[in-house]
């Protein structure tokens, strides 16, 4: 019975083992993909520049750097990897929080744009997160709370007296 239970055990942990190995496989070739990606239209952009100039020297230089990055994941495995970011991480911790800290701002900021443009696209509107909170007890609904736009046209009244811009 415990010899069972312990080959079942040993099973089911060499299955996750080599799920994890292809999901770590297949995000690093889809991040190397990525990165050629991007790469390739810096590379693009300078290329493409009217006038060339510090800039477009920026541009490429971050070209062929996303480019060798690229090439880098693609050359190795994702234990390497791994491997390789533990060591520069206990070199150098600060360095390594920072770019950590601005590849997650980075990230983020990627994503939210490419969700807010799918939202565009679709023409969906998103919720107002407060309408939930100022409807809940009876309170009024947020079309009523919403501030109106004034005409220009029409009379303004502020402390009793009445102004009137015109155009």
């Amino acid at each position: 019975m415990v010899h069972e239970a312990t080959d079942r055990t040993r099973g089911l942990v060499d299955r996750t083992r080599t799920e994890l190995r292809s999901q770590a496989a297949s995000q690093q070739r889809h991040l190397a993909t990525g990165l050629r990606a991007l790469g390739d239209e810096l590379g693009q952009m300078a290329d493409g520049a009217q006038d060339p100039g510090f800039a477009t020297d920026l541009v490429q230089h971050a070209a062929d750097a996303t480019g060798r990055a690229a090439q880098w994941f693609e050359g190795r495995e994702p234990v390497d990897v791994l491997h390789q970011v533990e060591d520069f991480a206990r070199r150098r911790p600060g360095l390594f929080v920072a770019l950590a800290a601005g590849a997650g701002l980075l990230v983020g900021r990627f994503v939210r744009g490419a969700k807010d443009a799918s939202d565009r696209g679709t023409g969906e509107e998103r919720p107002d997160p407060a309408a939930h909170d100022r409807t809940e007890g009876g309170g009024t609904p947020p079309a009523v709370l919403a501030p109106s736009v004034p005409d220009p046209a029409a009379p303004q009244t502020t402390g009793g007296e009445t102004f009137v811009e015109r155009p």
